[in-house]
């Protein structure tokens, strides 16, 4: 096979694979008031309709206020509950 022509086709084959290894998650803030907790999922819930699944949510109590900093697993902007990863939480207000 011509020298250029095999040259050719790993650099095209170095760029799509390049491409596609590109996808960087992004994270993004909630805050608002905890409406609910529920013990059995894991879910803490946000203003009576935001869900995230928090590993610890027995150090949260219903009524205060938090700041969620979360990023997504997914590379598409939708929102999988199960998919949405918590980085951090500020309590904001001890009620």
């Amino acid at each position: 096979m011509n020298s250029k022509l095999l040259f050719t086709i790993f650099i095209c084959i170095g760029v799509v694979i390049t491409g596609c290894n590109d996808y960087k998650s992004s994270e993004f803030e909630i805050s608002g008031k905890i409406t609910s907790i529920d013990e059995n999922k894991g879910y803490v819930y946000l203003n009576e309709s935001t869900e995230i699944k928090y590993k610890d949510y027995n150090k949260l109590k219903v009524g205060q206020s938090v700041k969620f900093v979360l990023y997504s697993t997914l590379e598409d902007d939708v929102w999988v509950t199960e998919k949405i990863k918590v980085k951090s939480v500020e309590i904001l207000d001890r009620s």
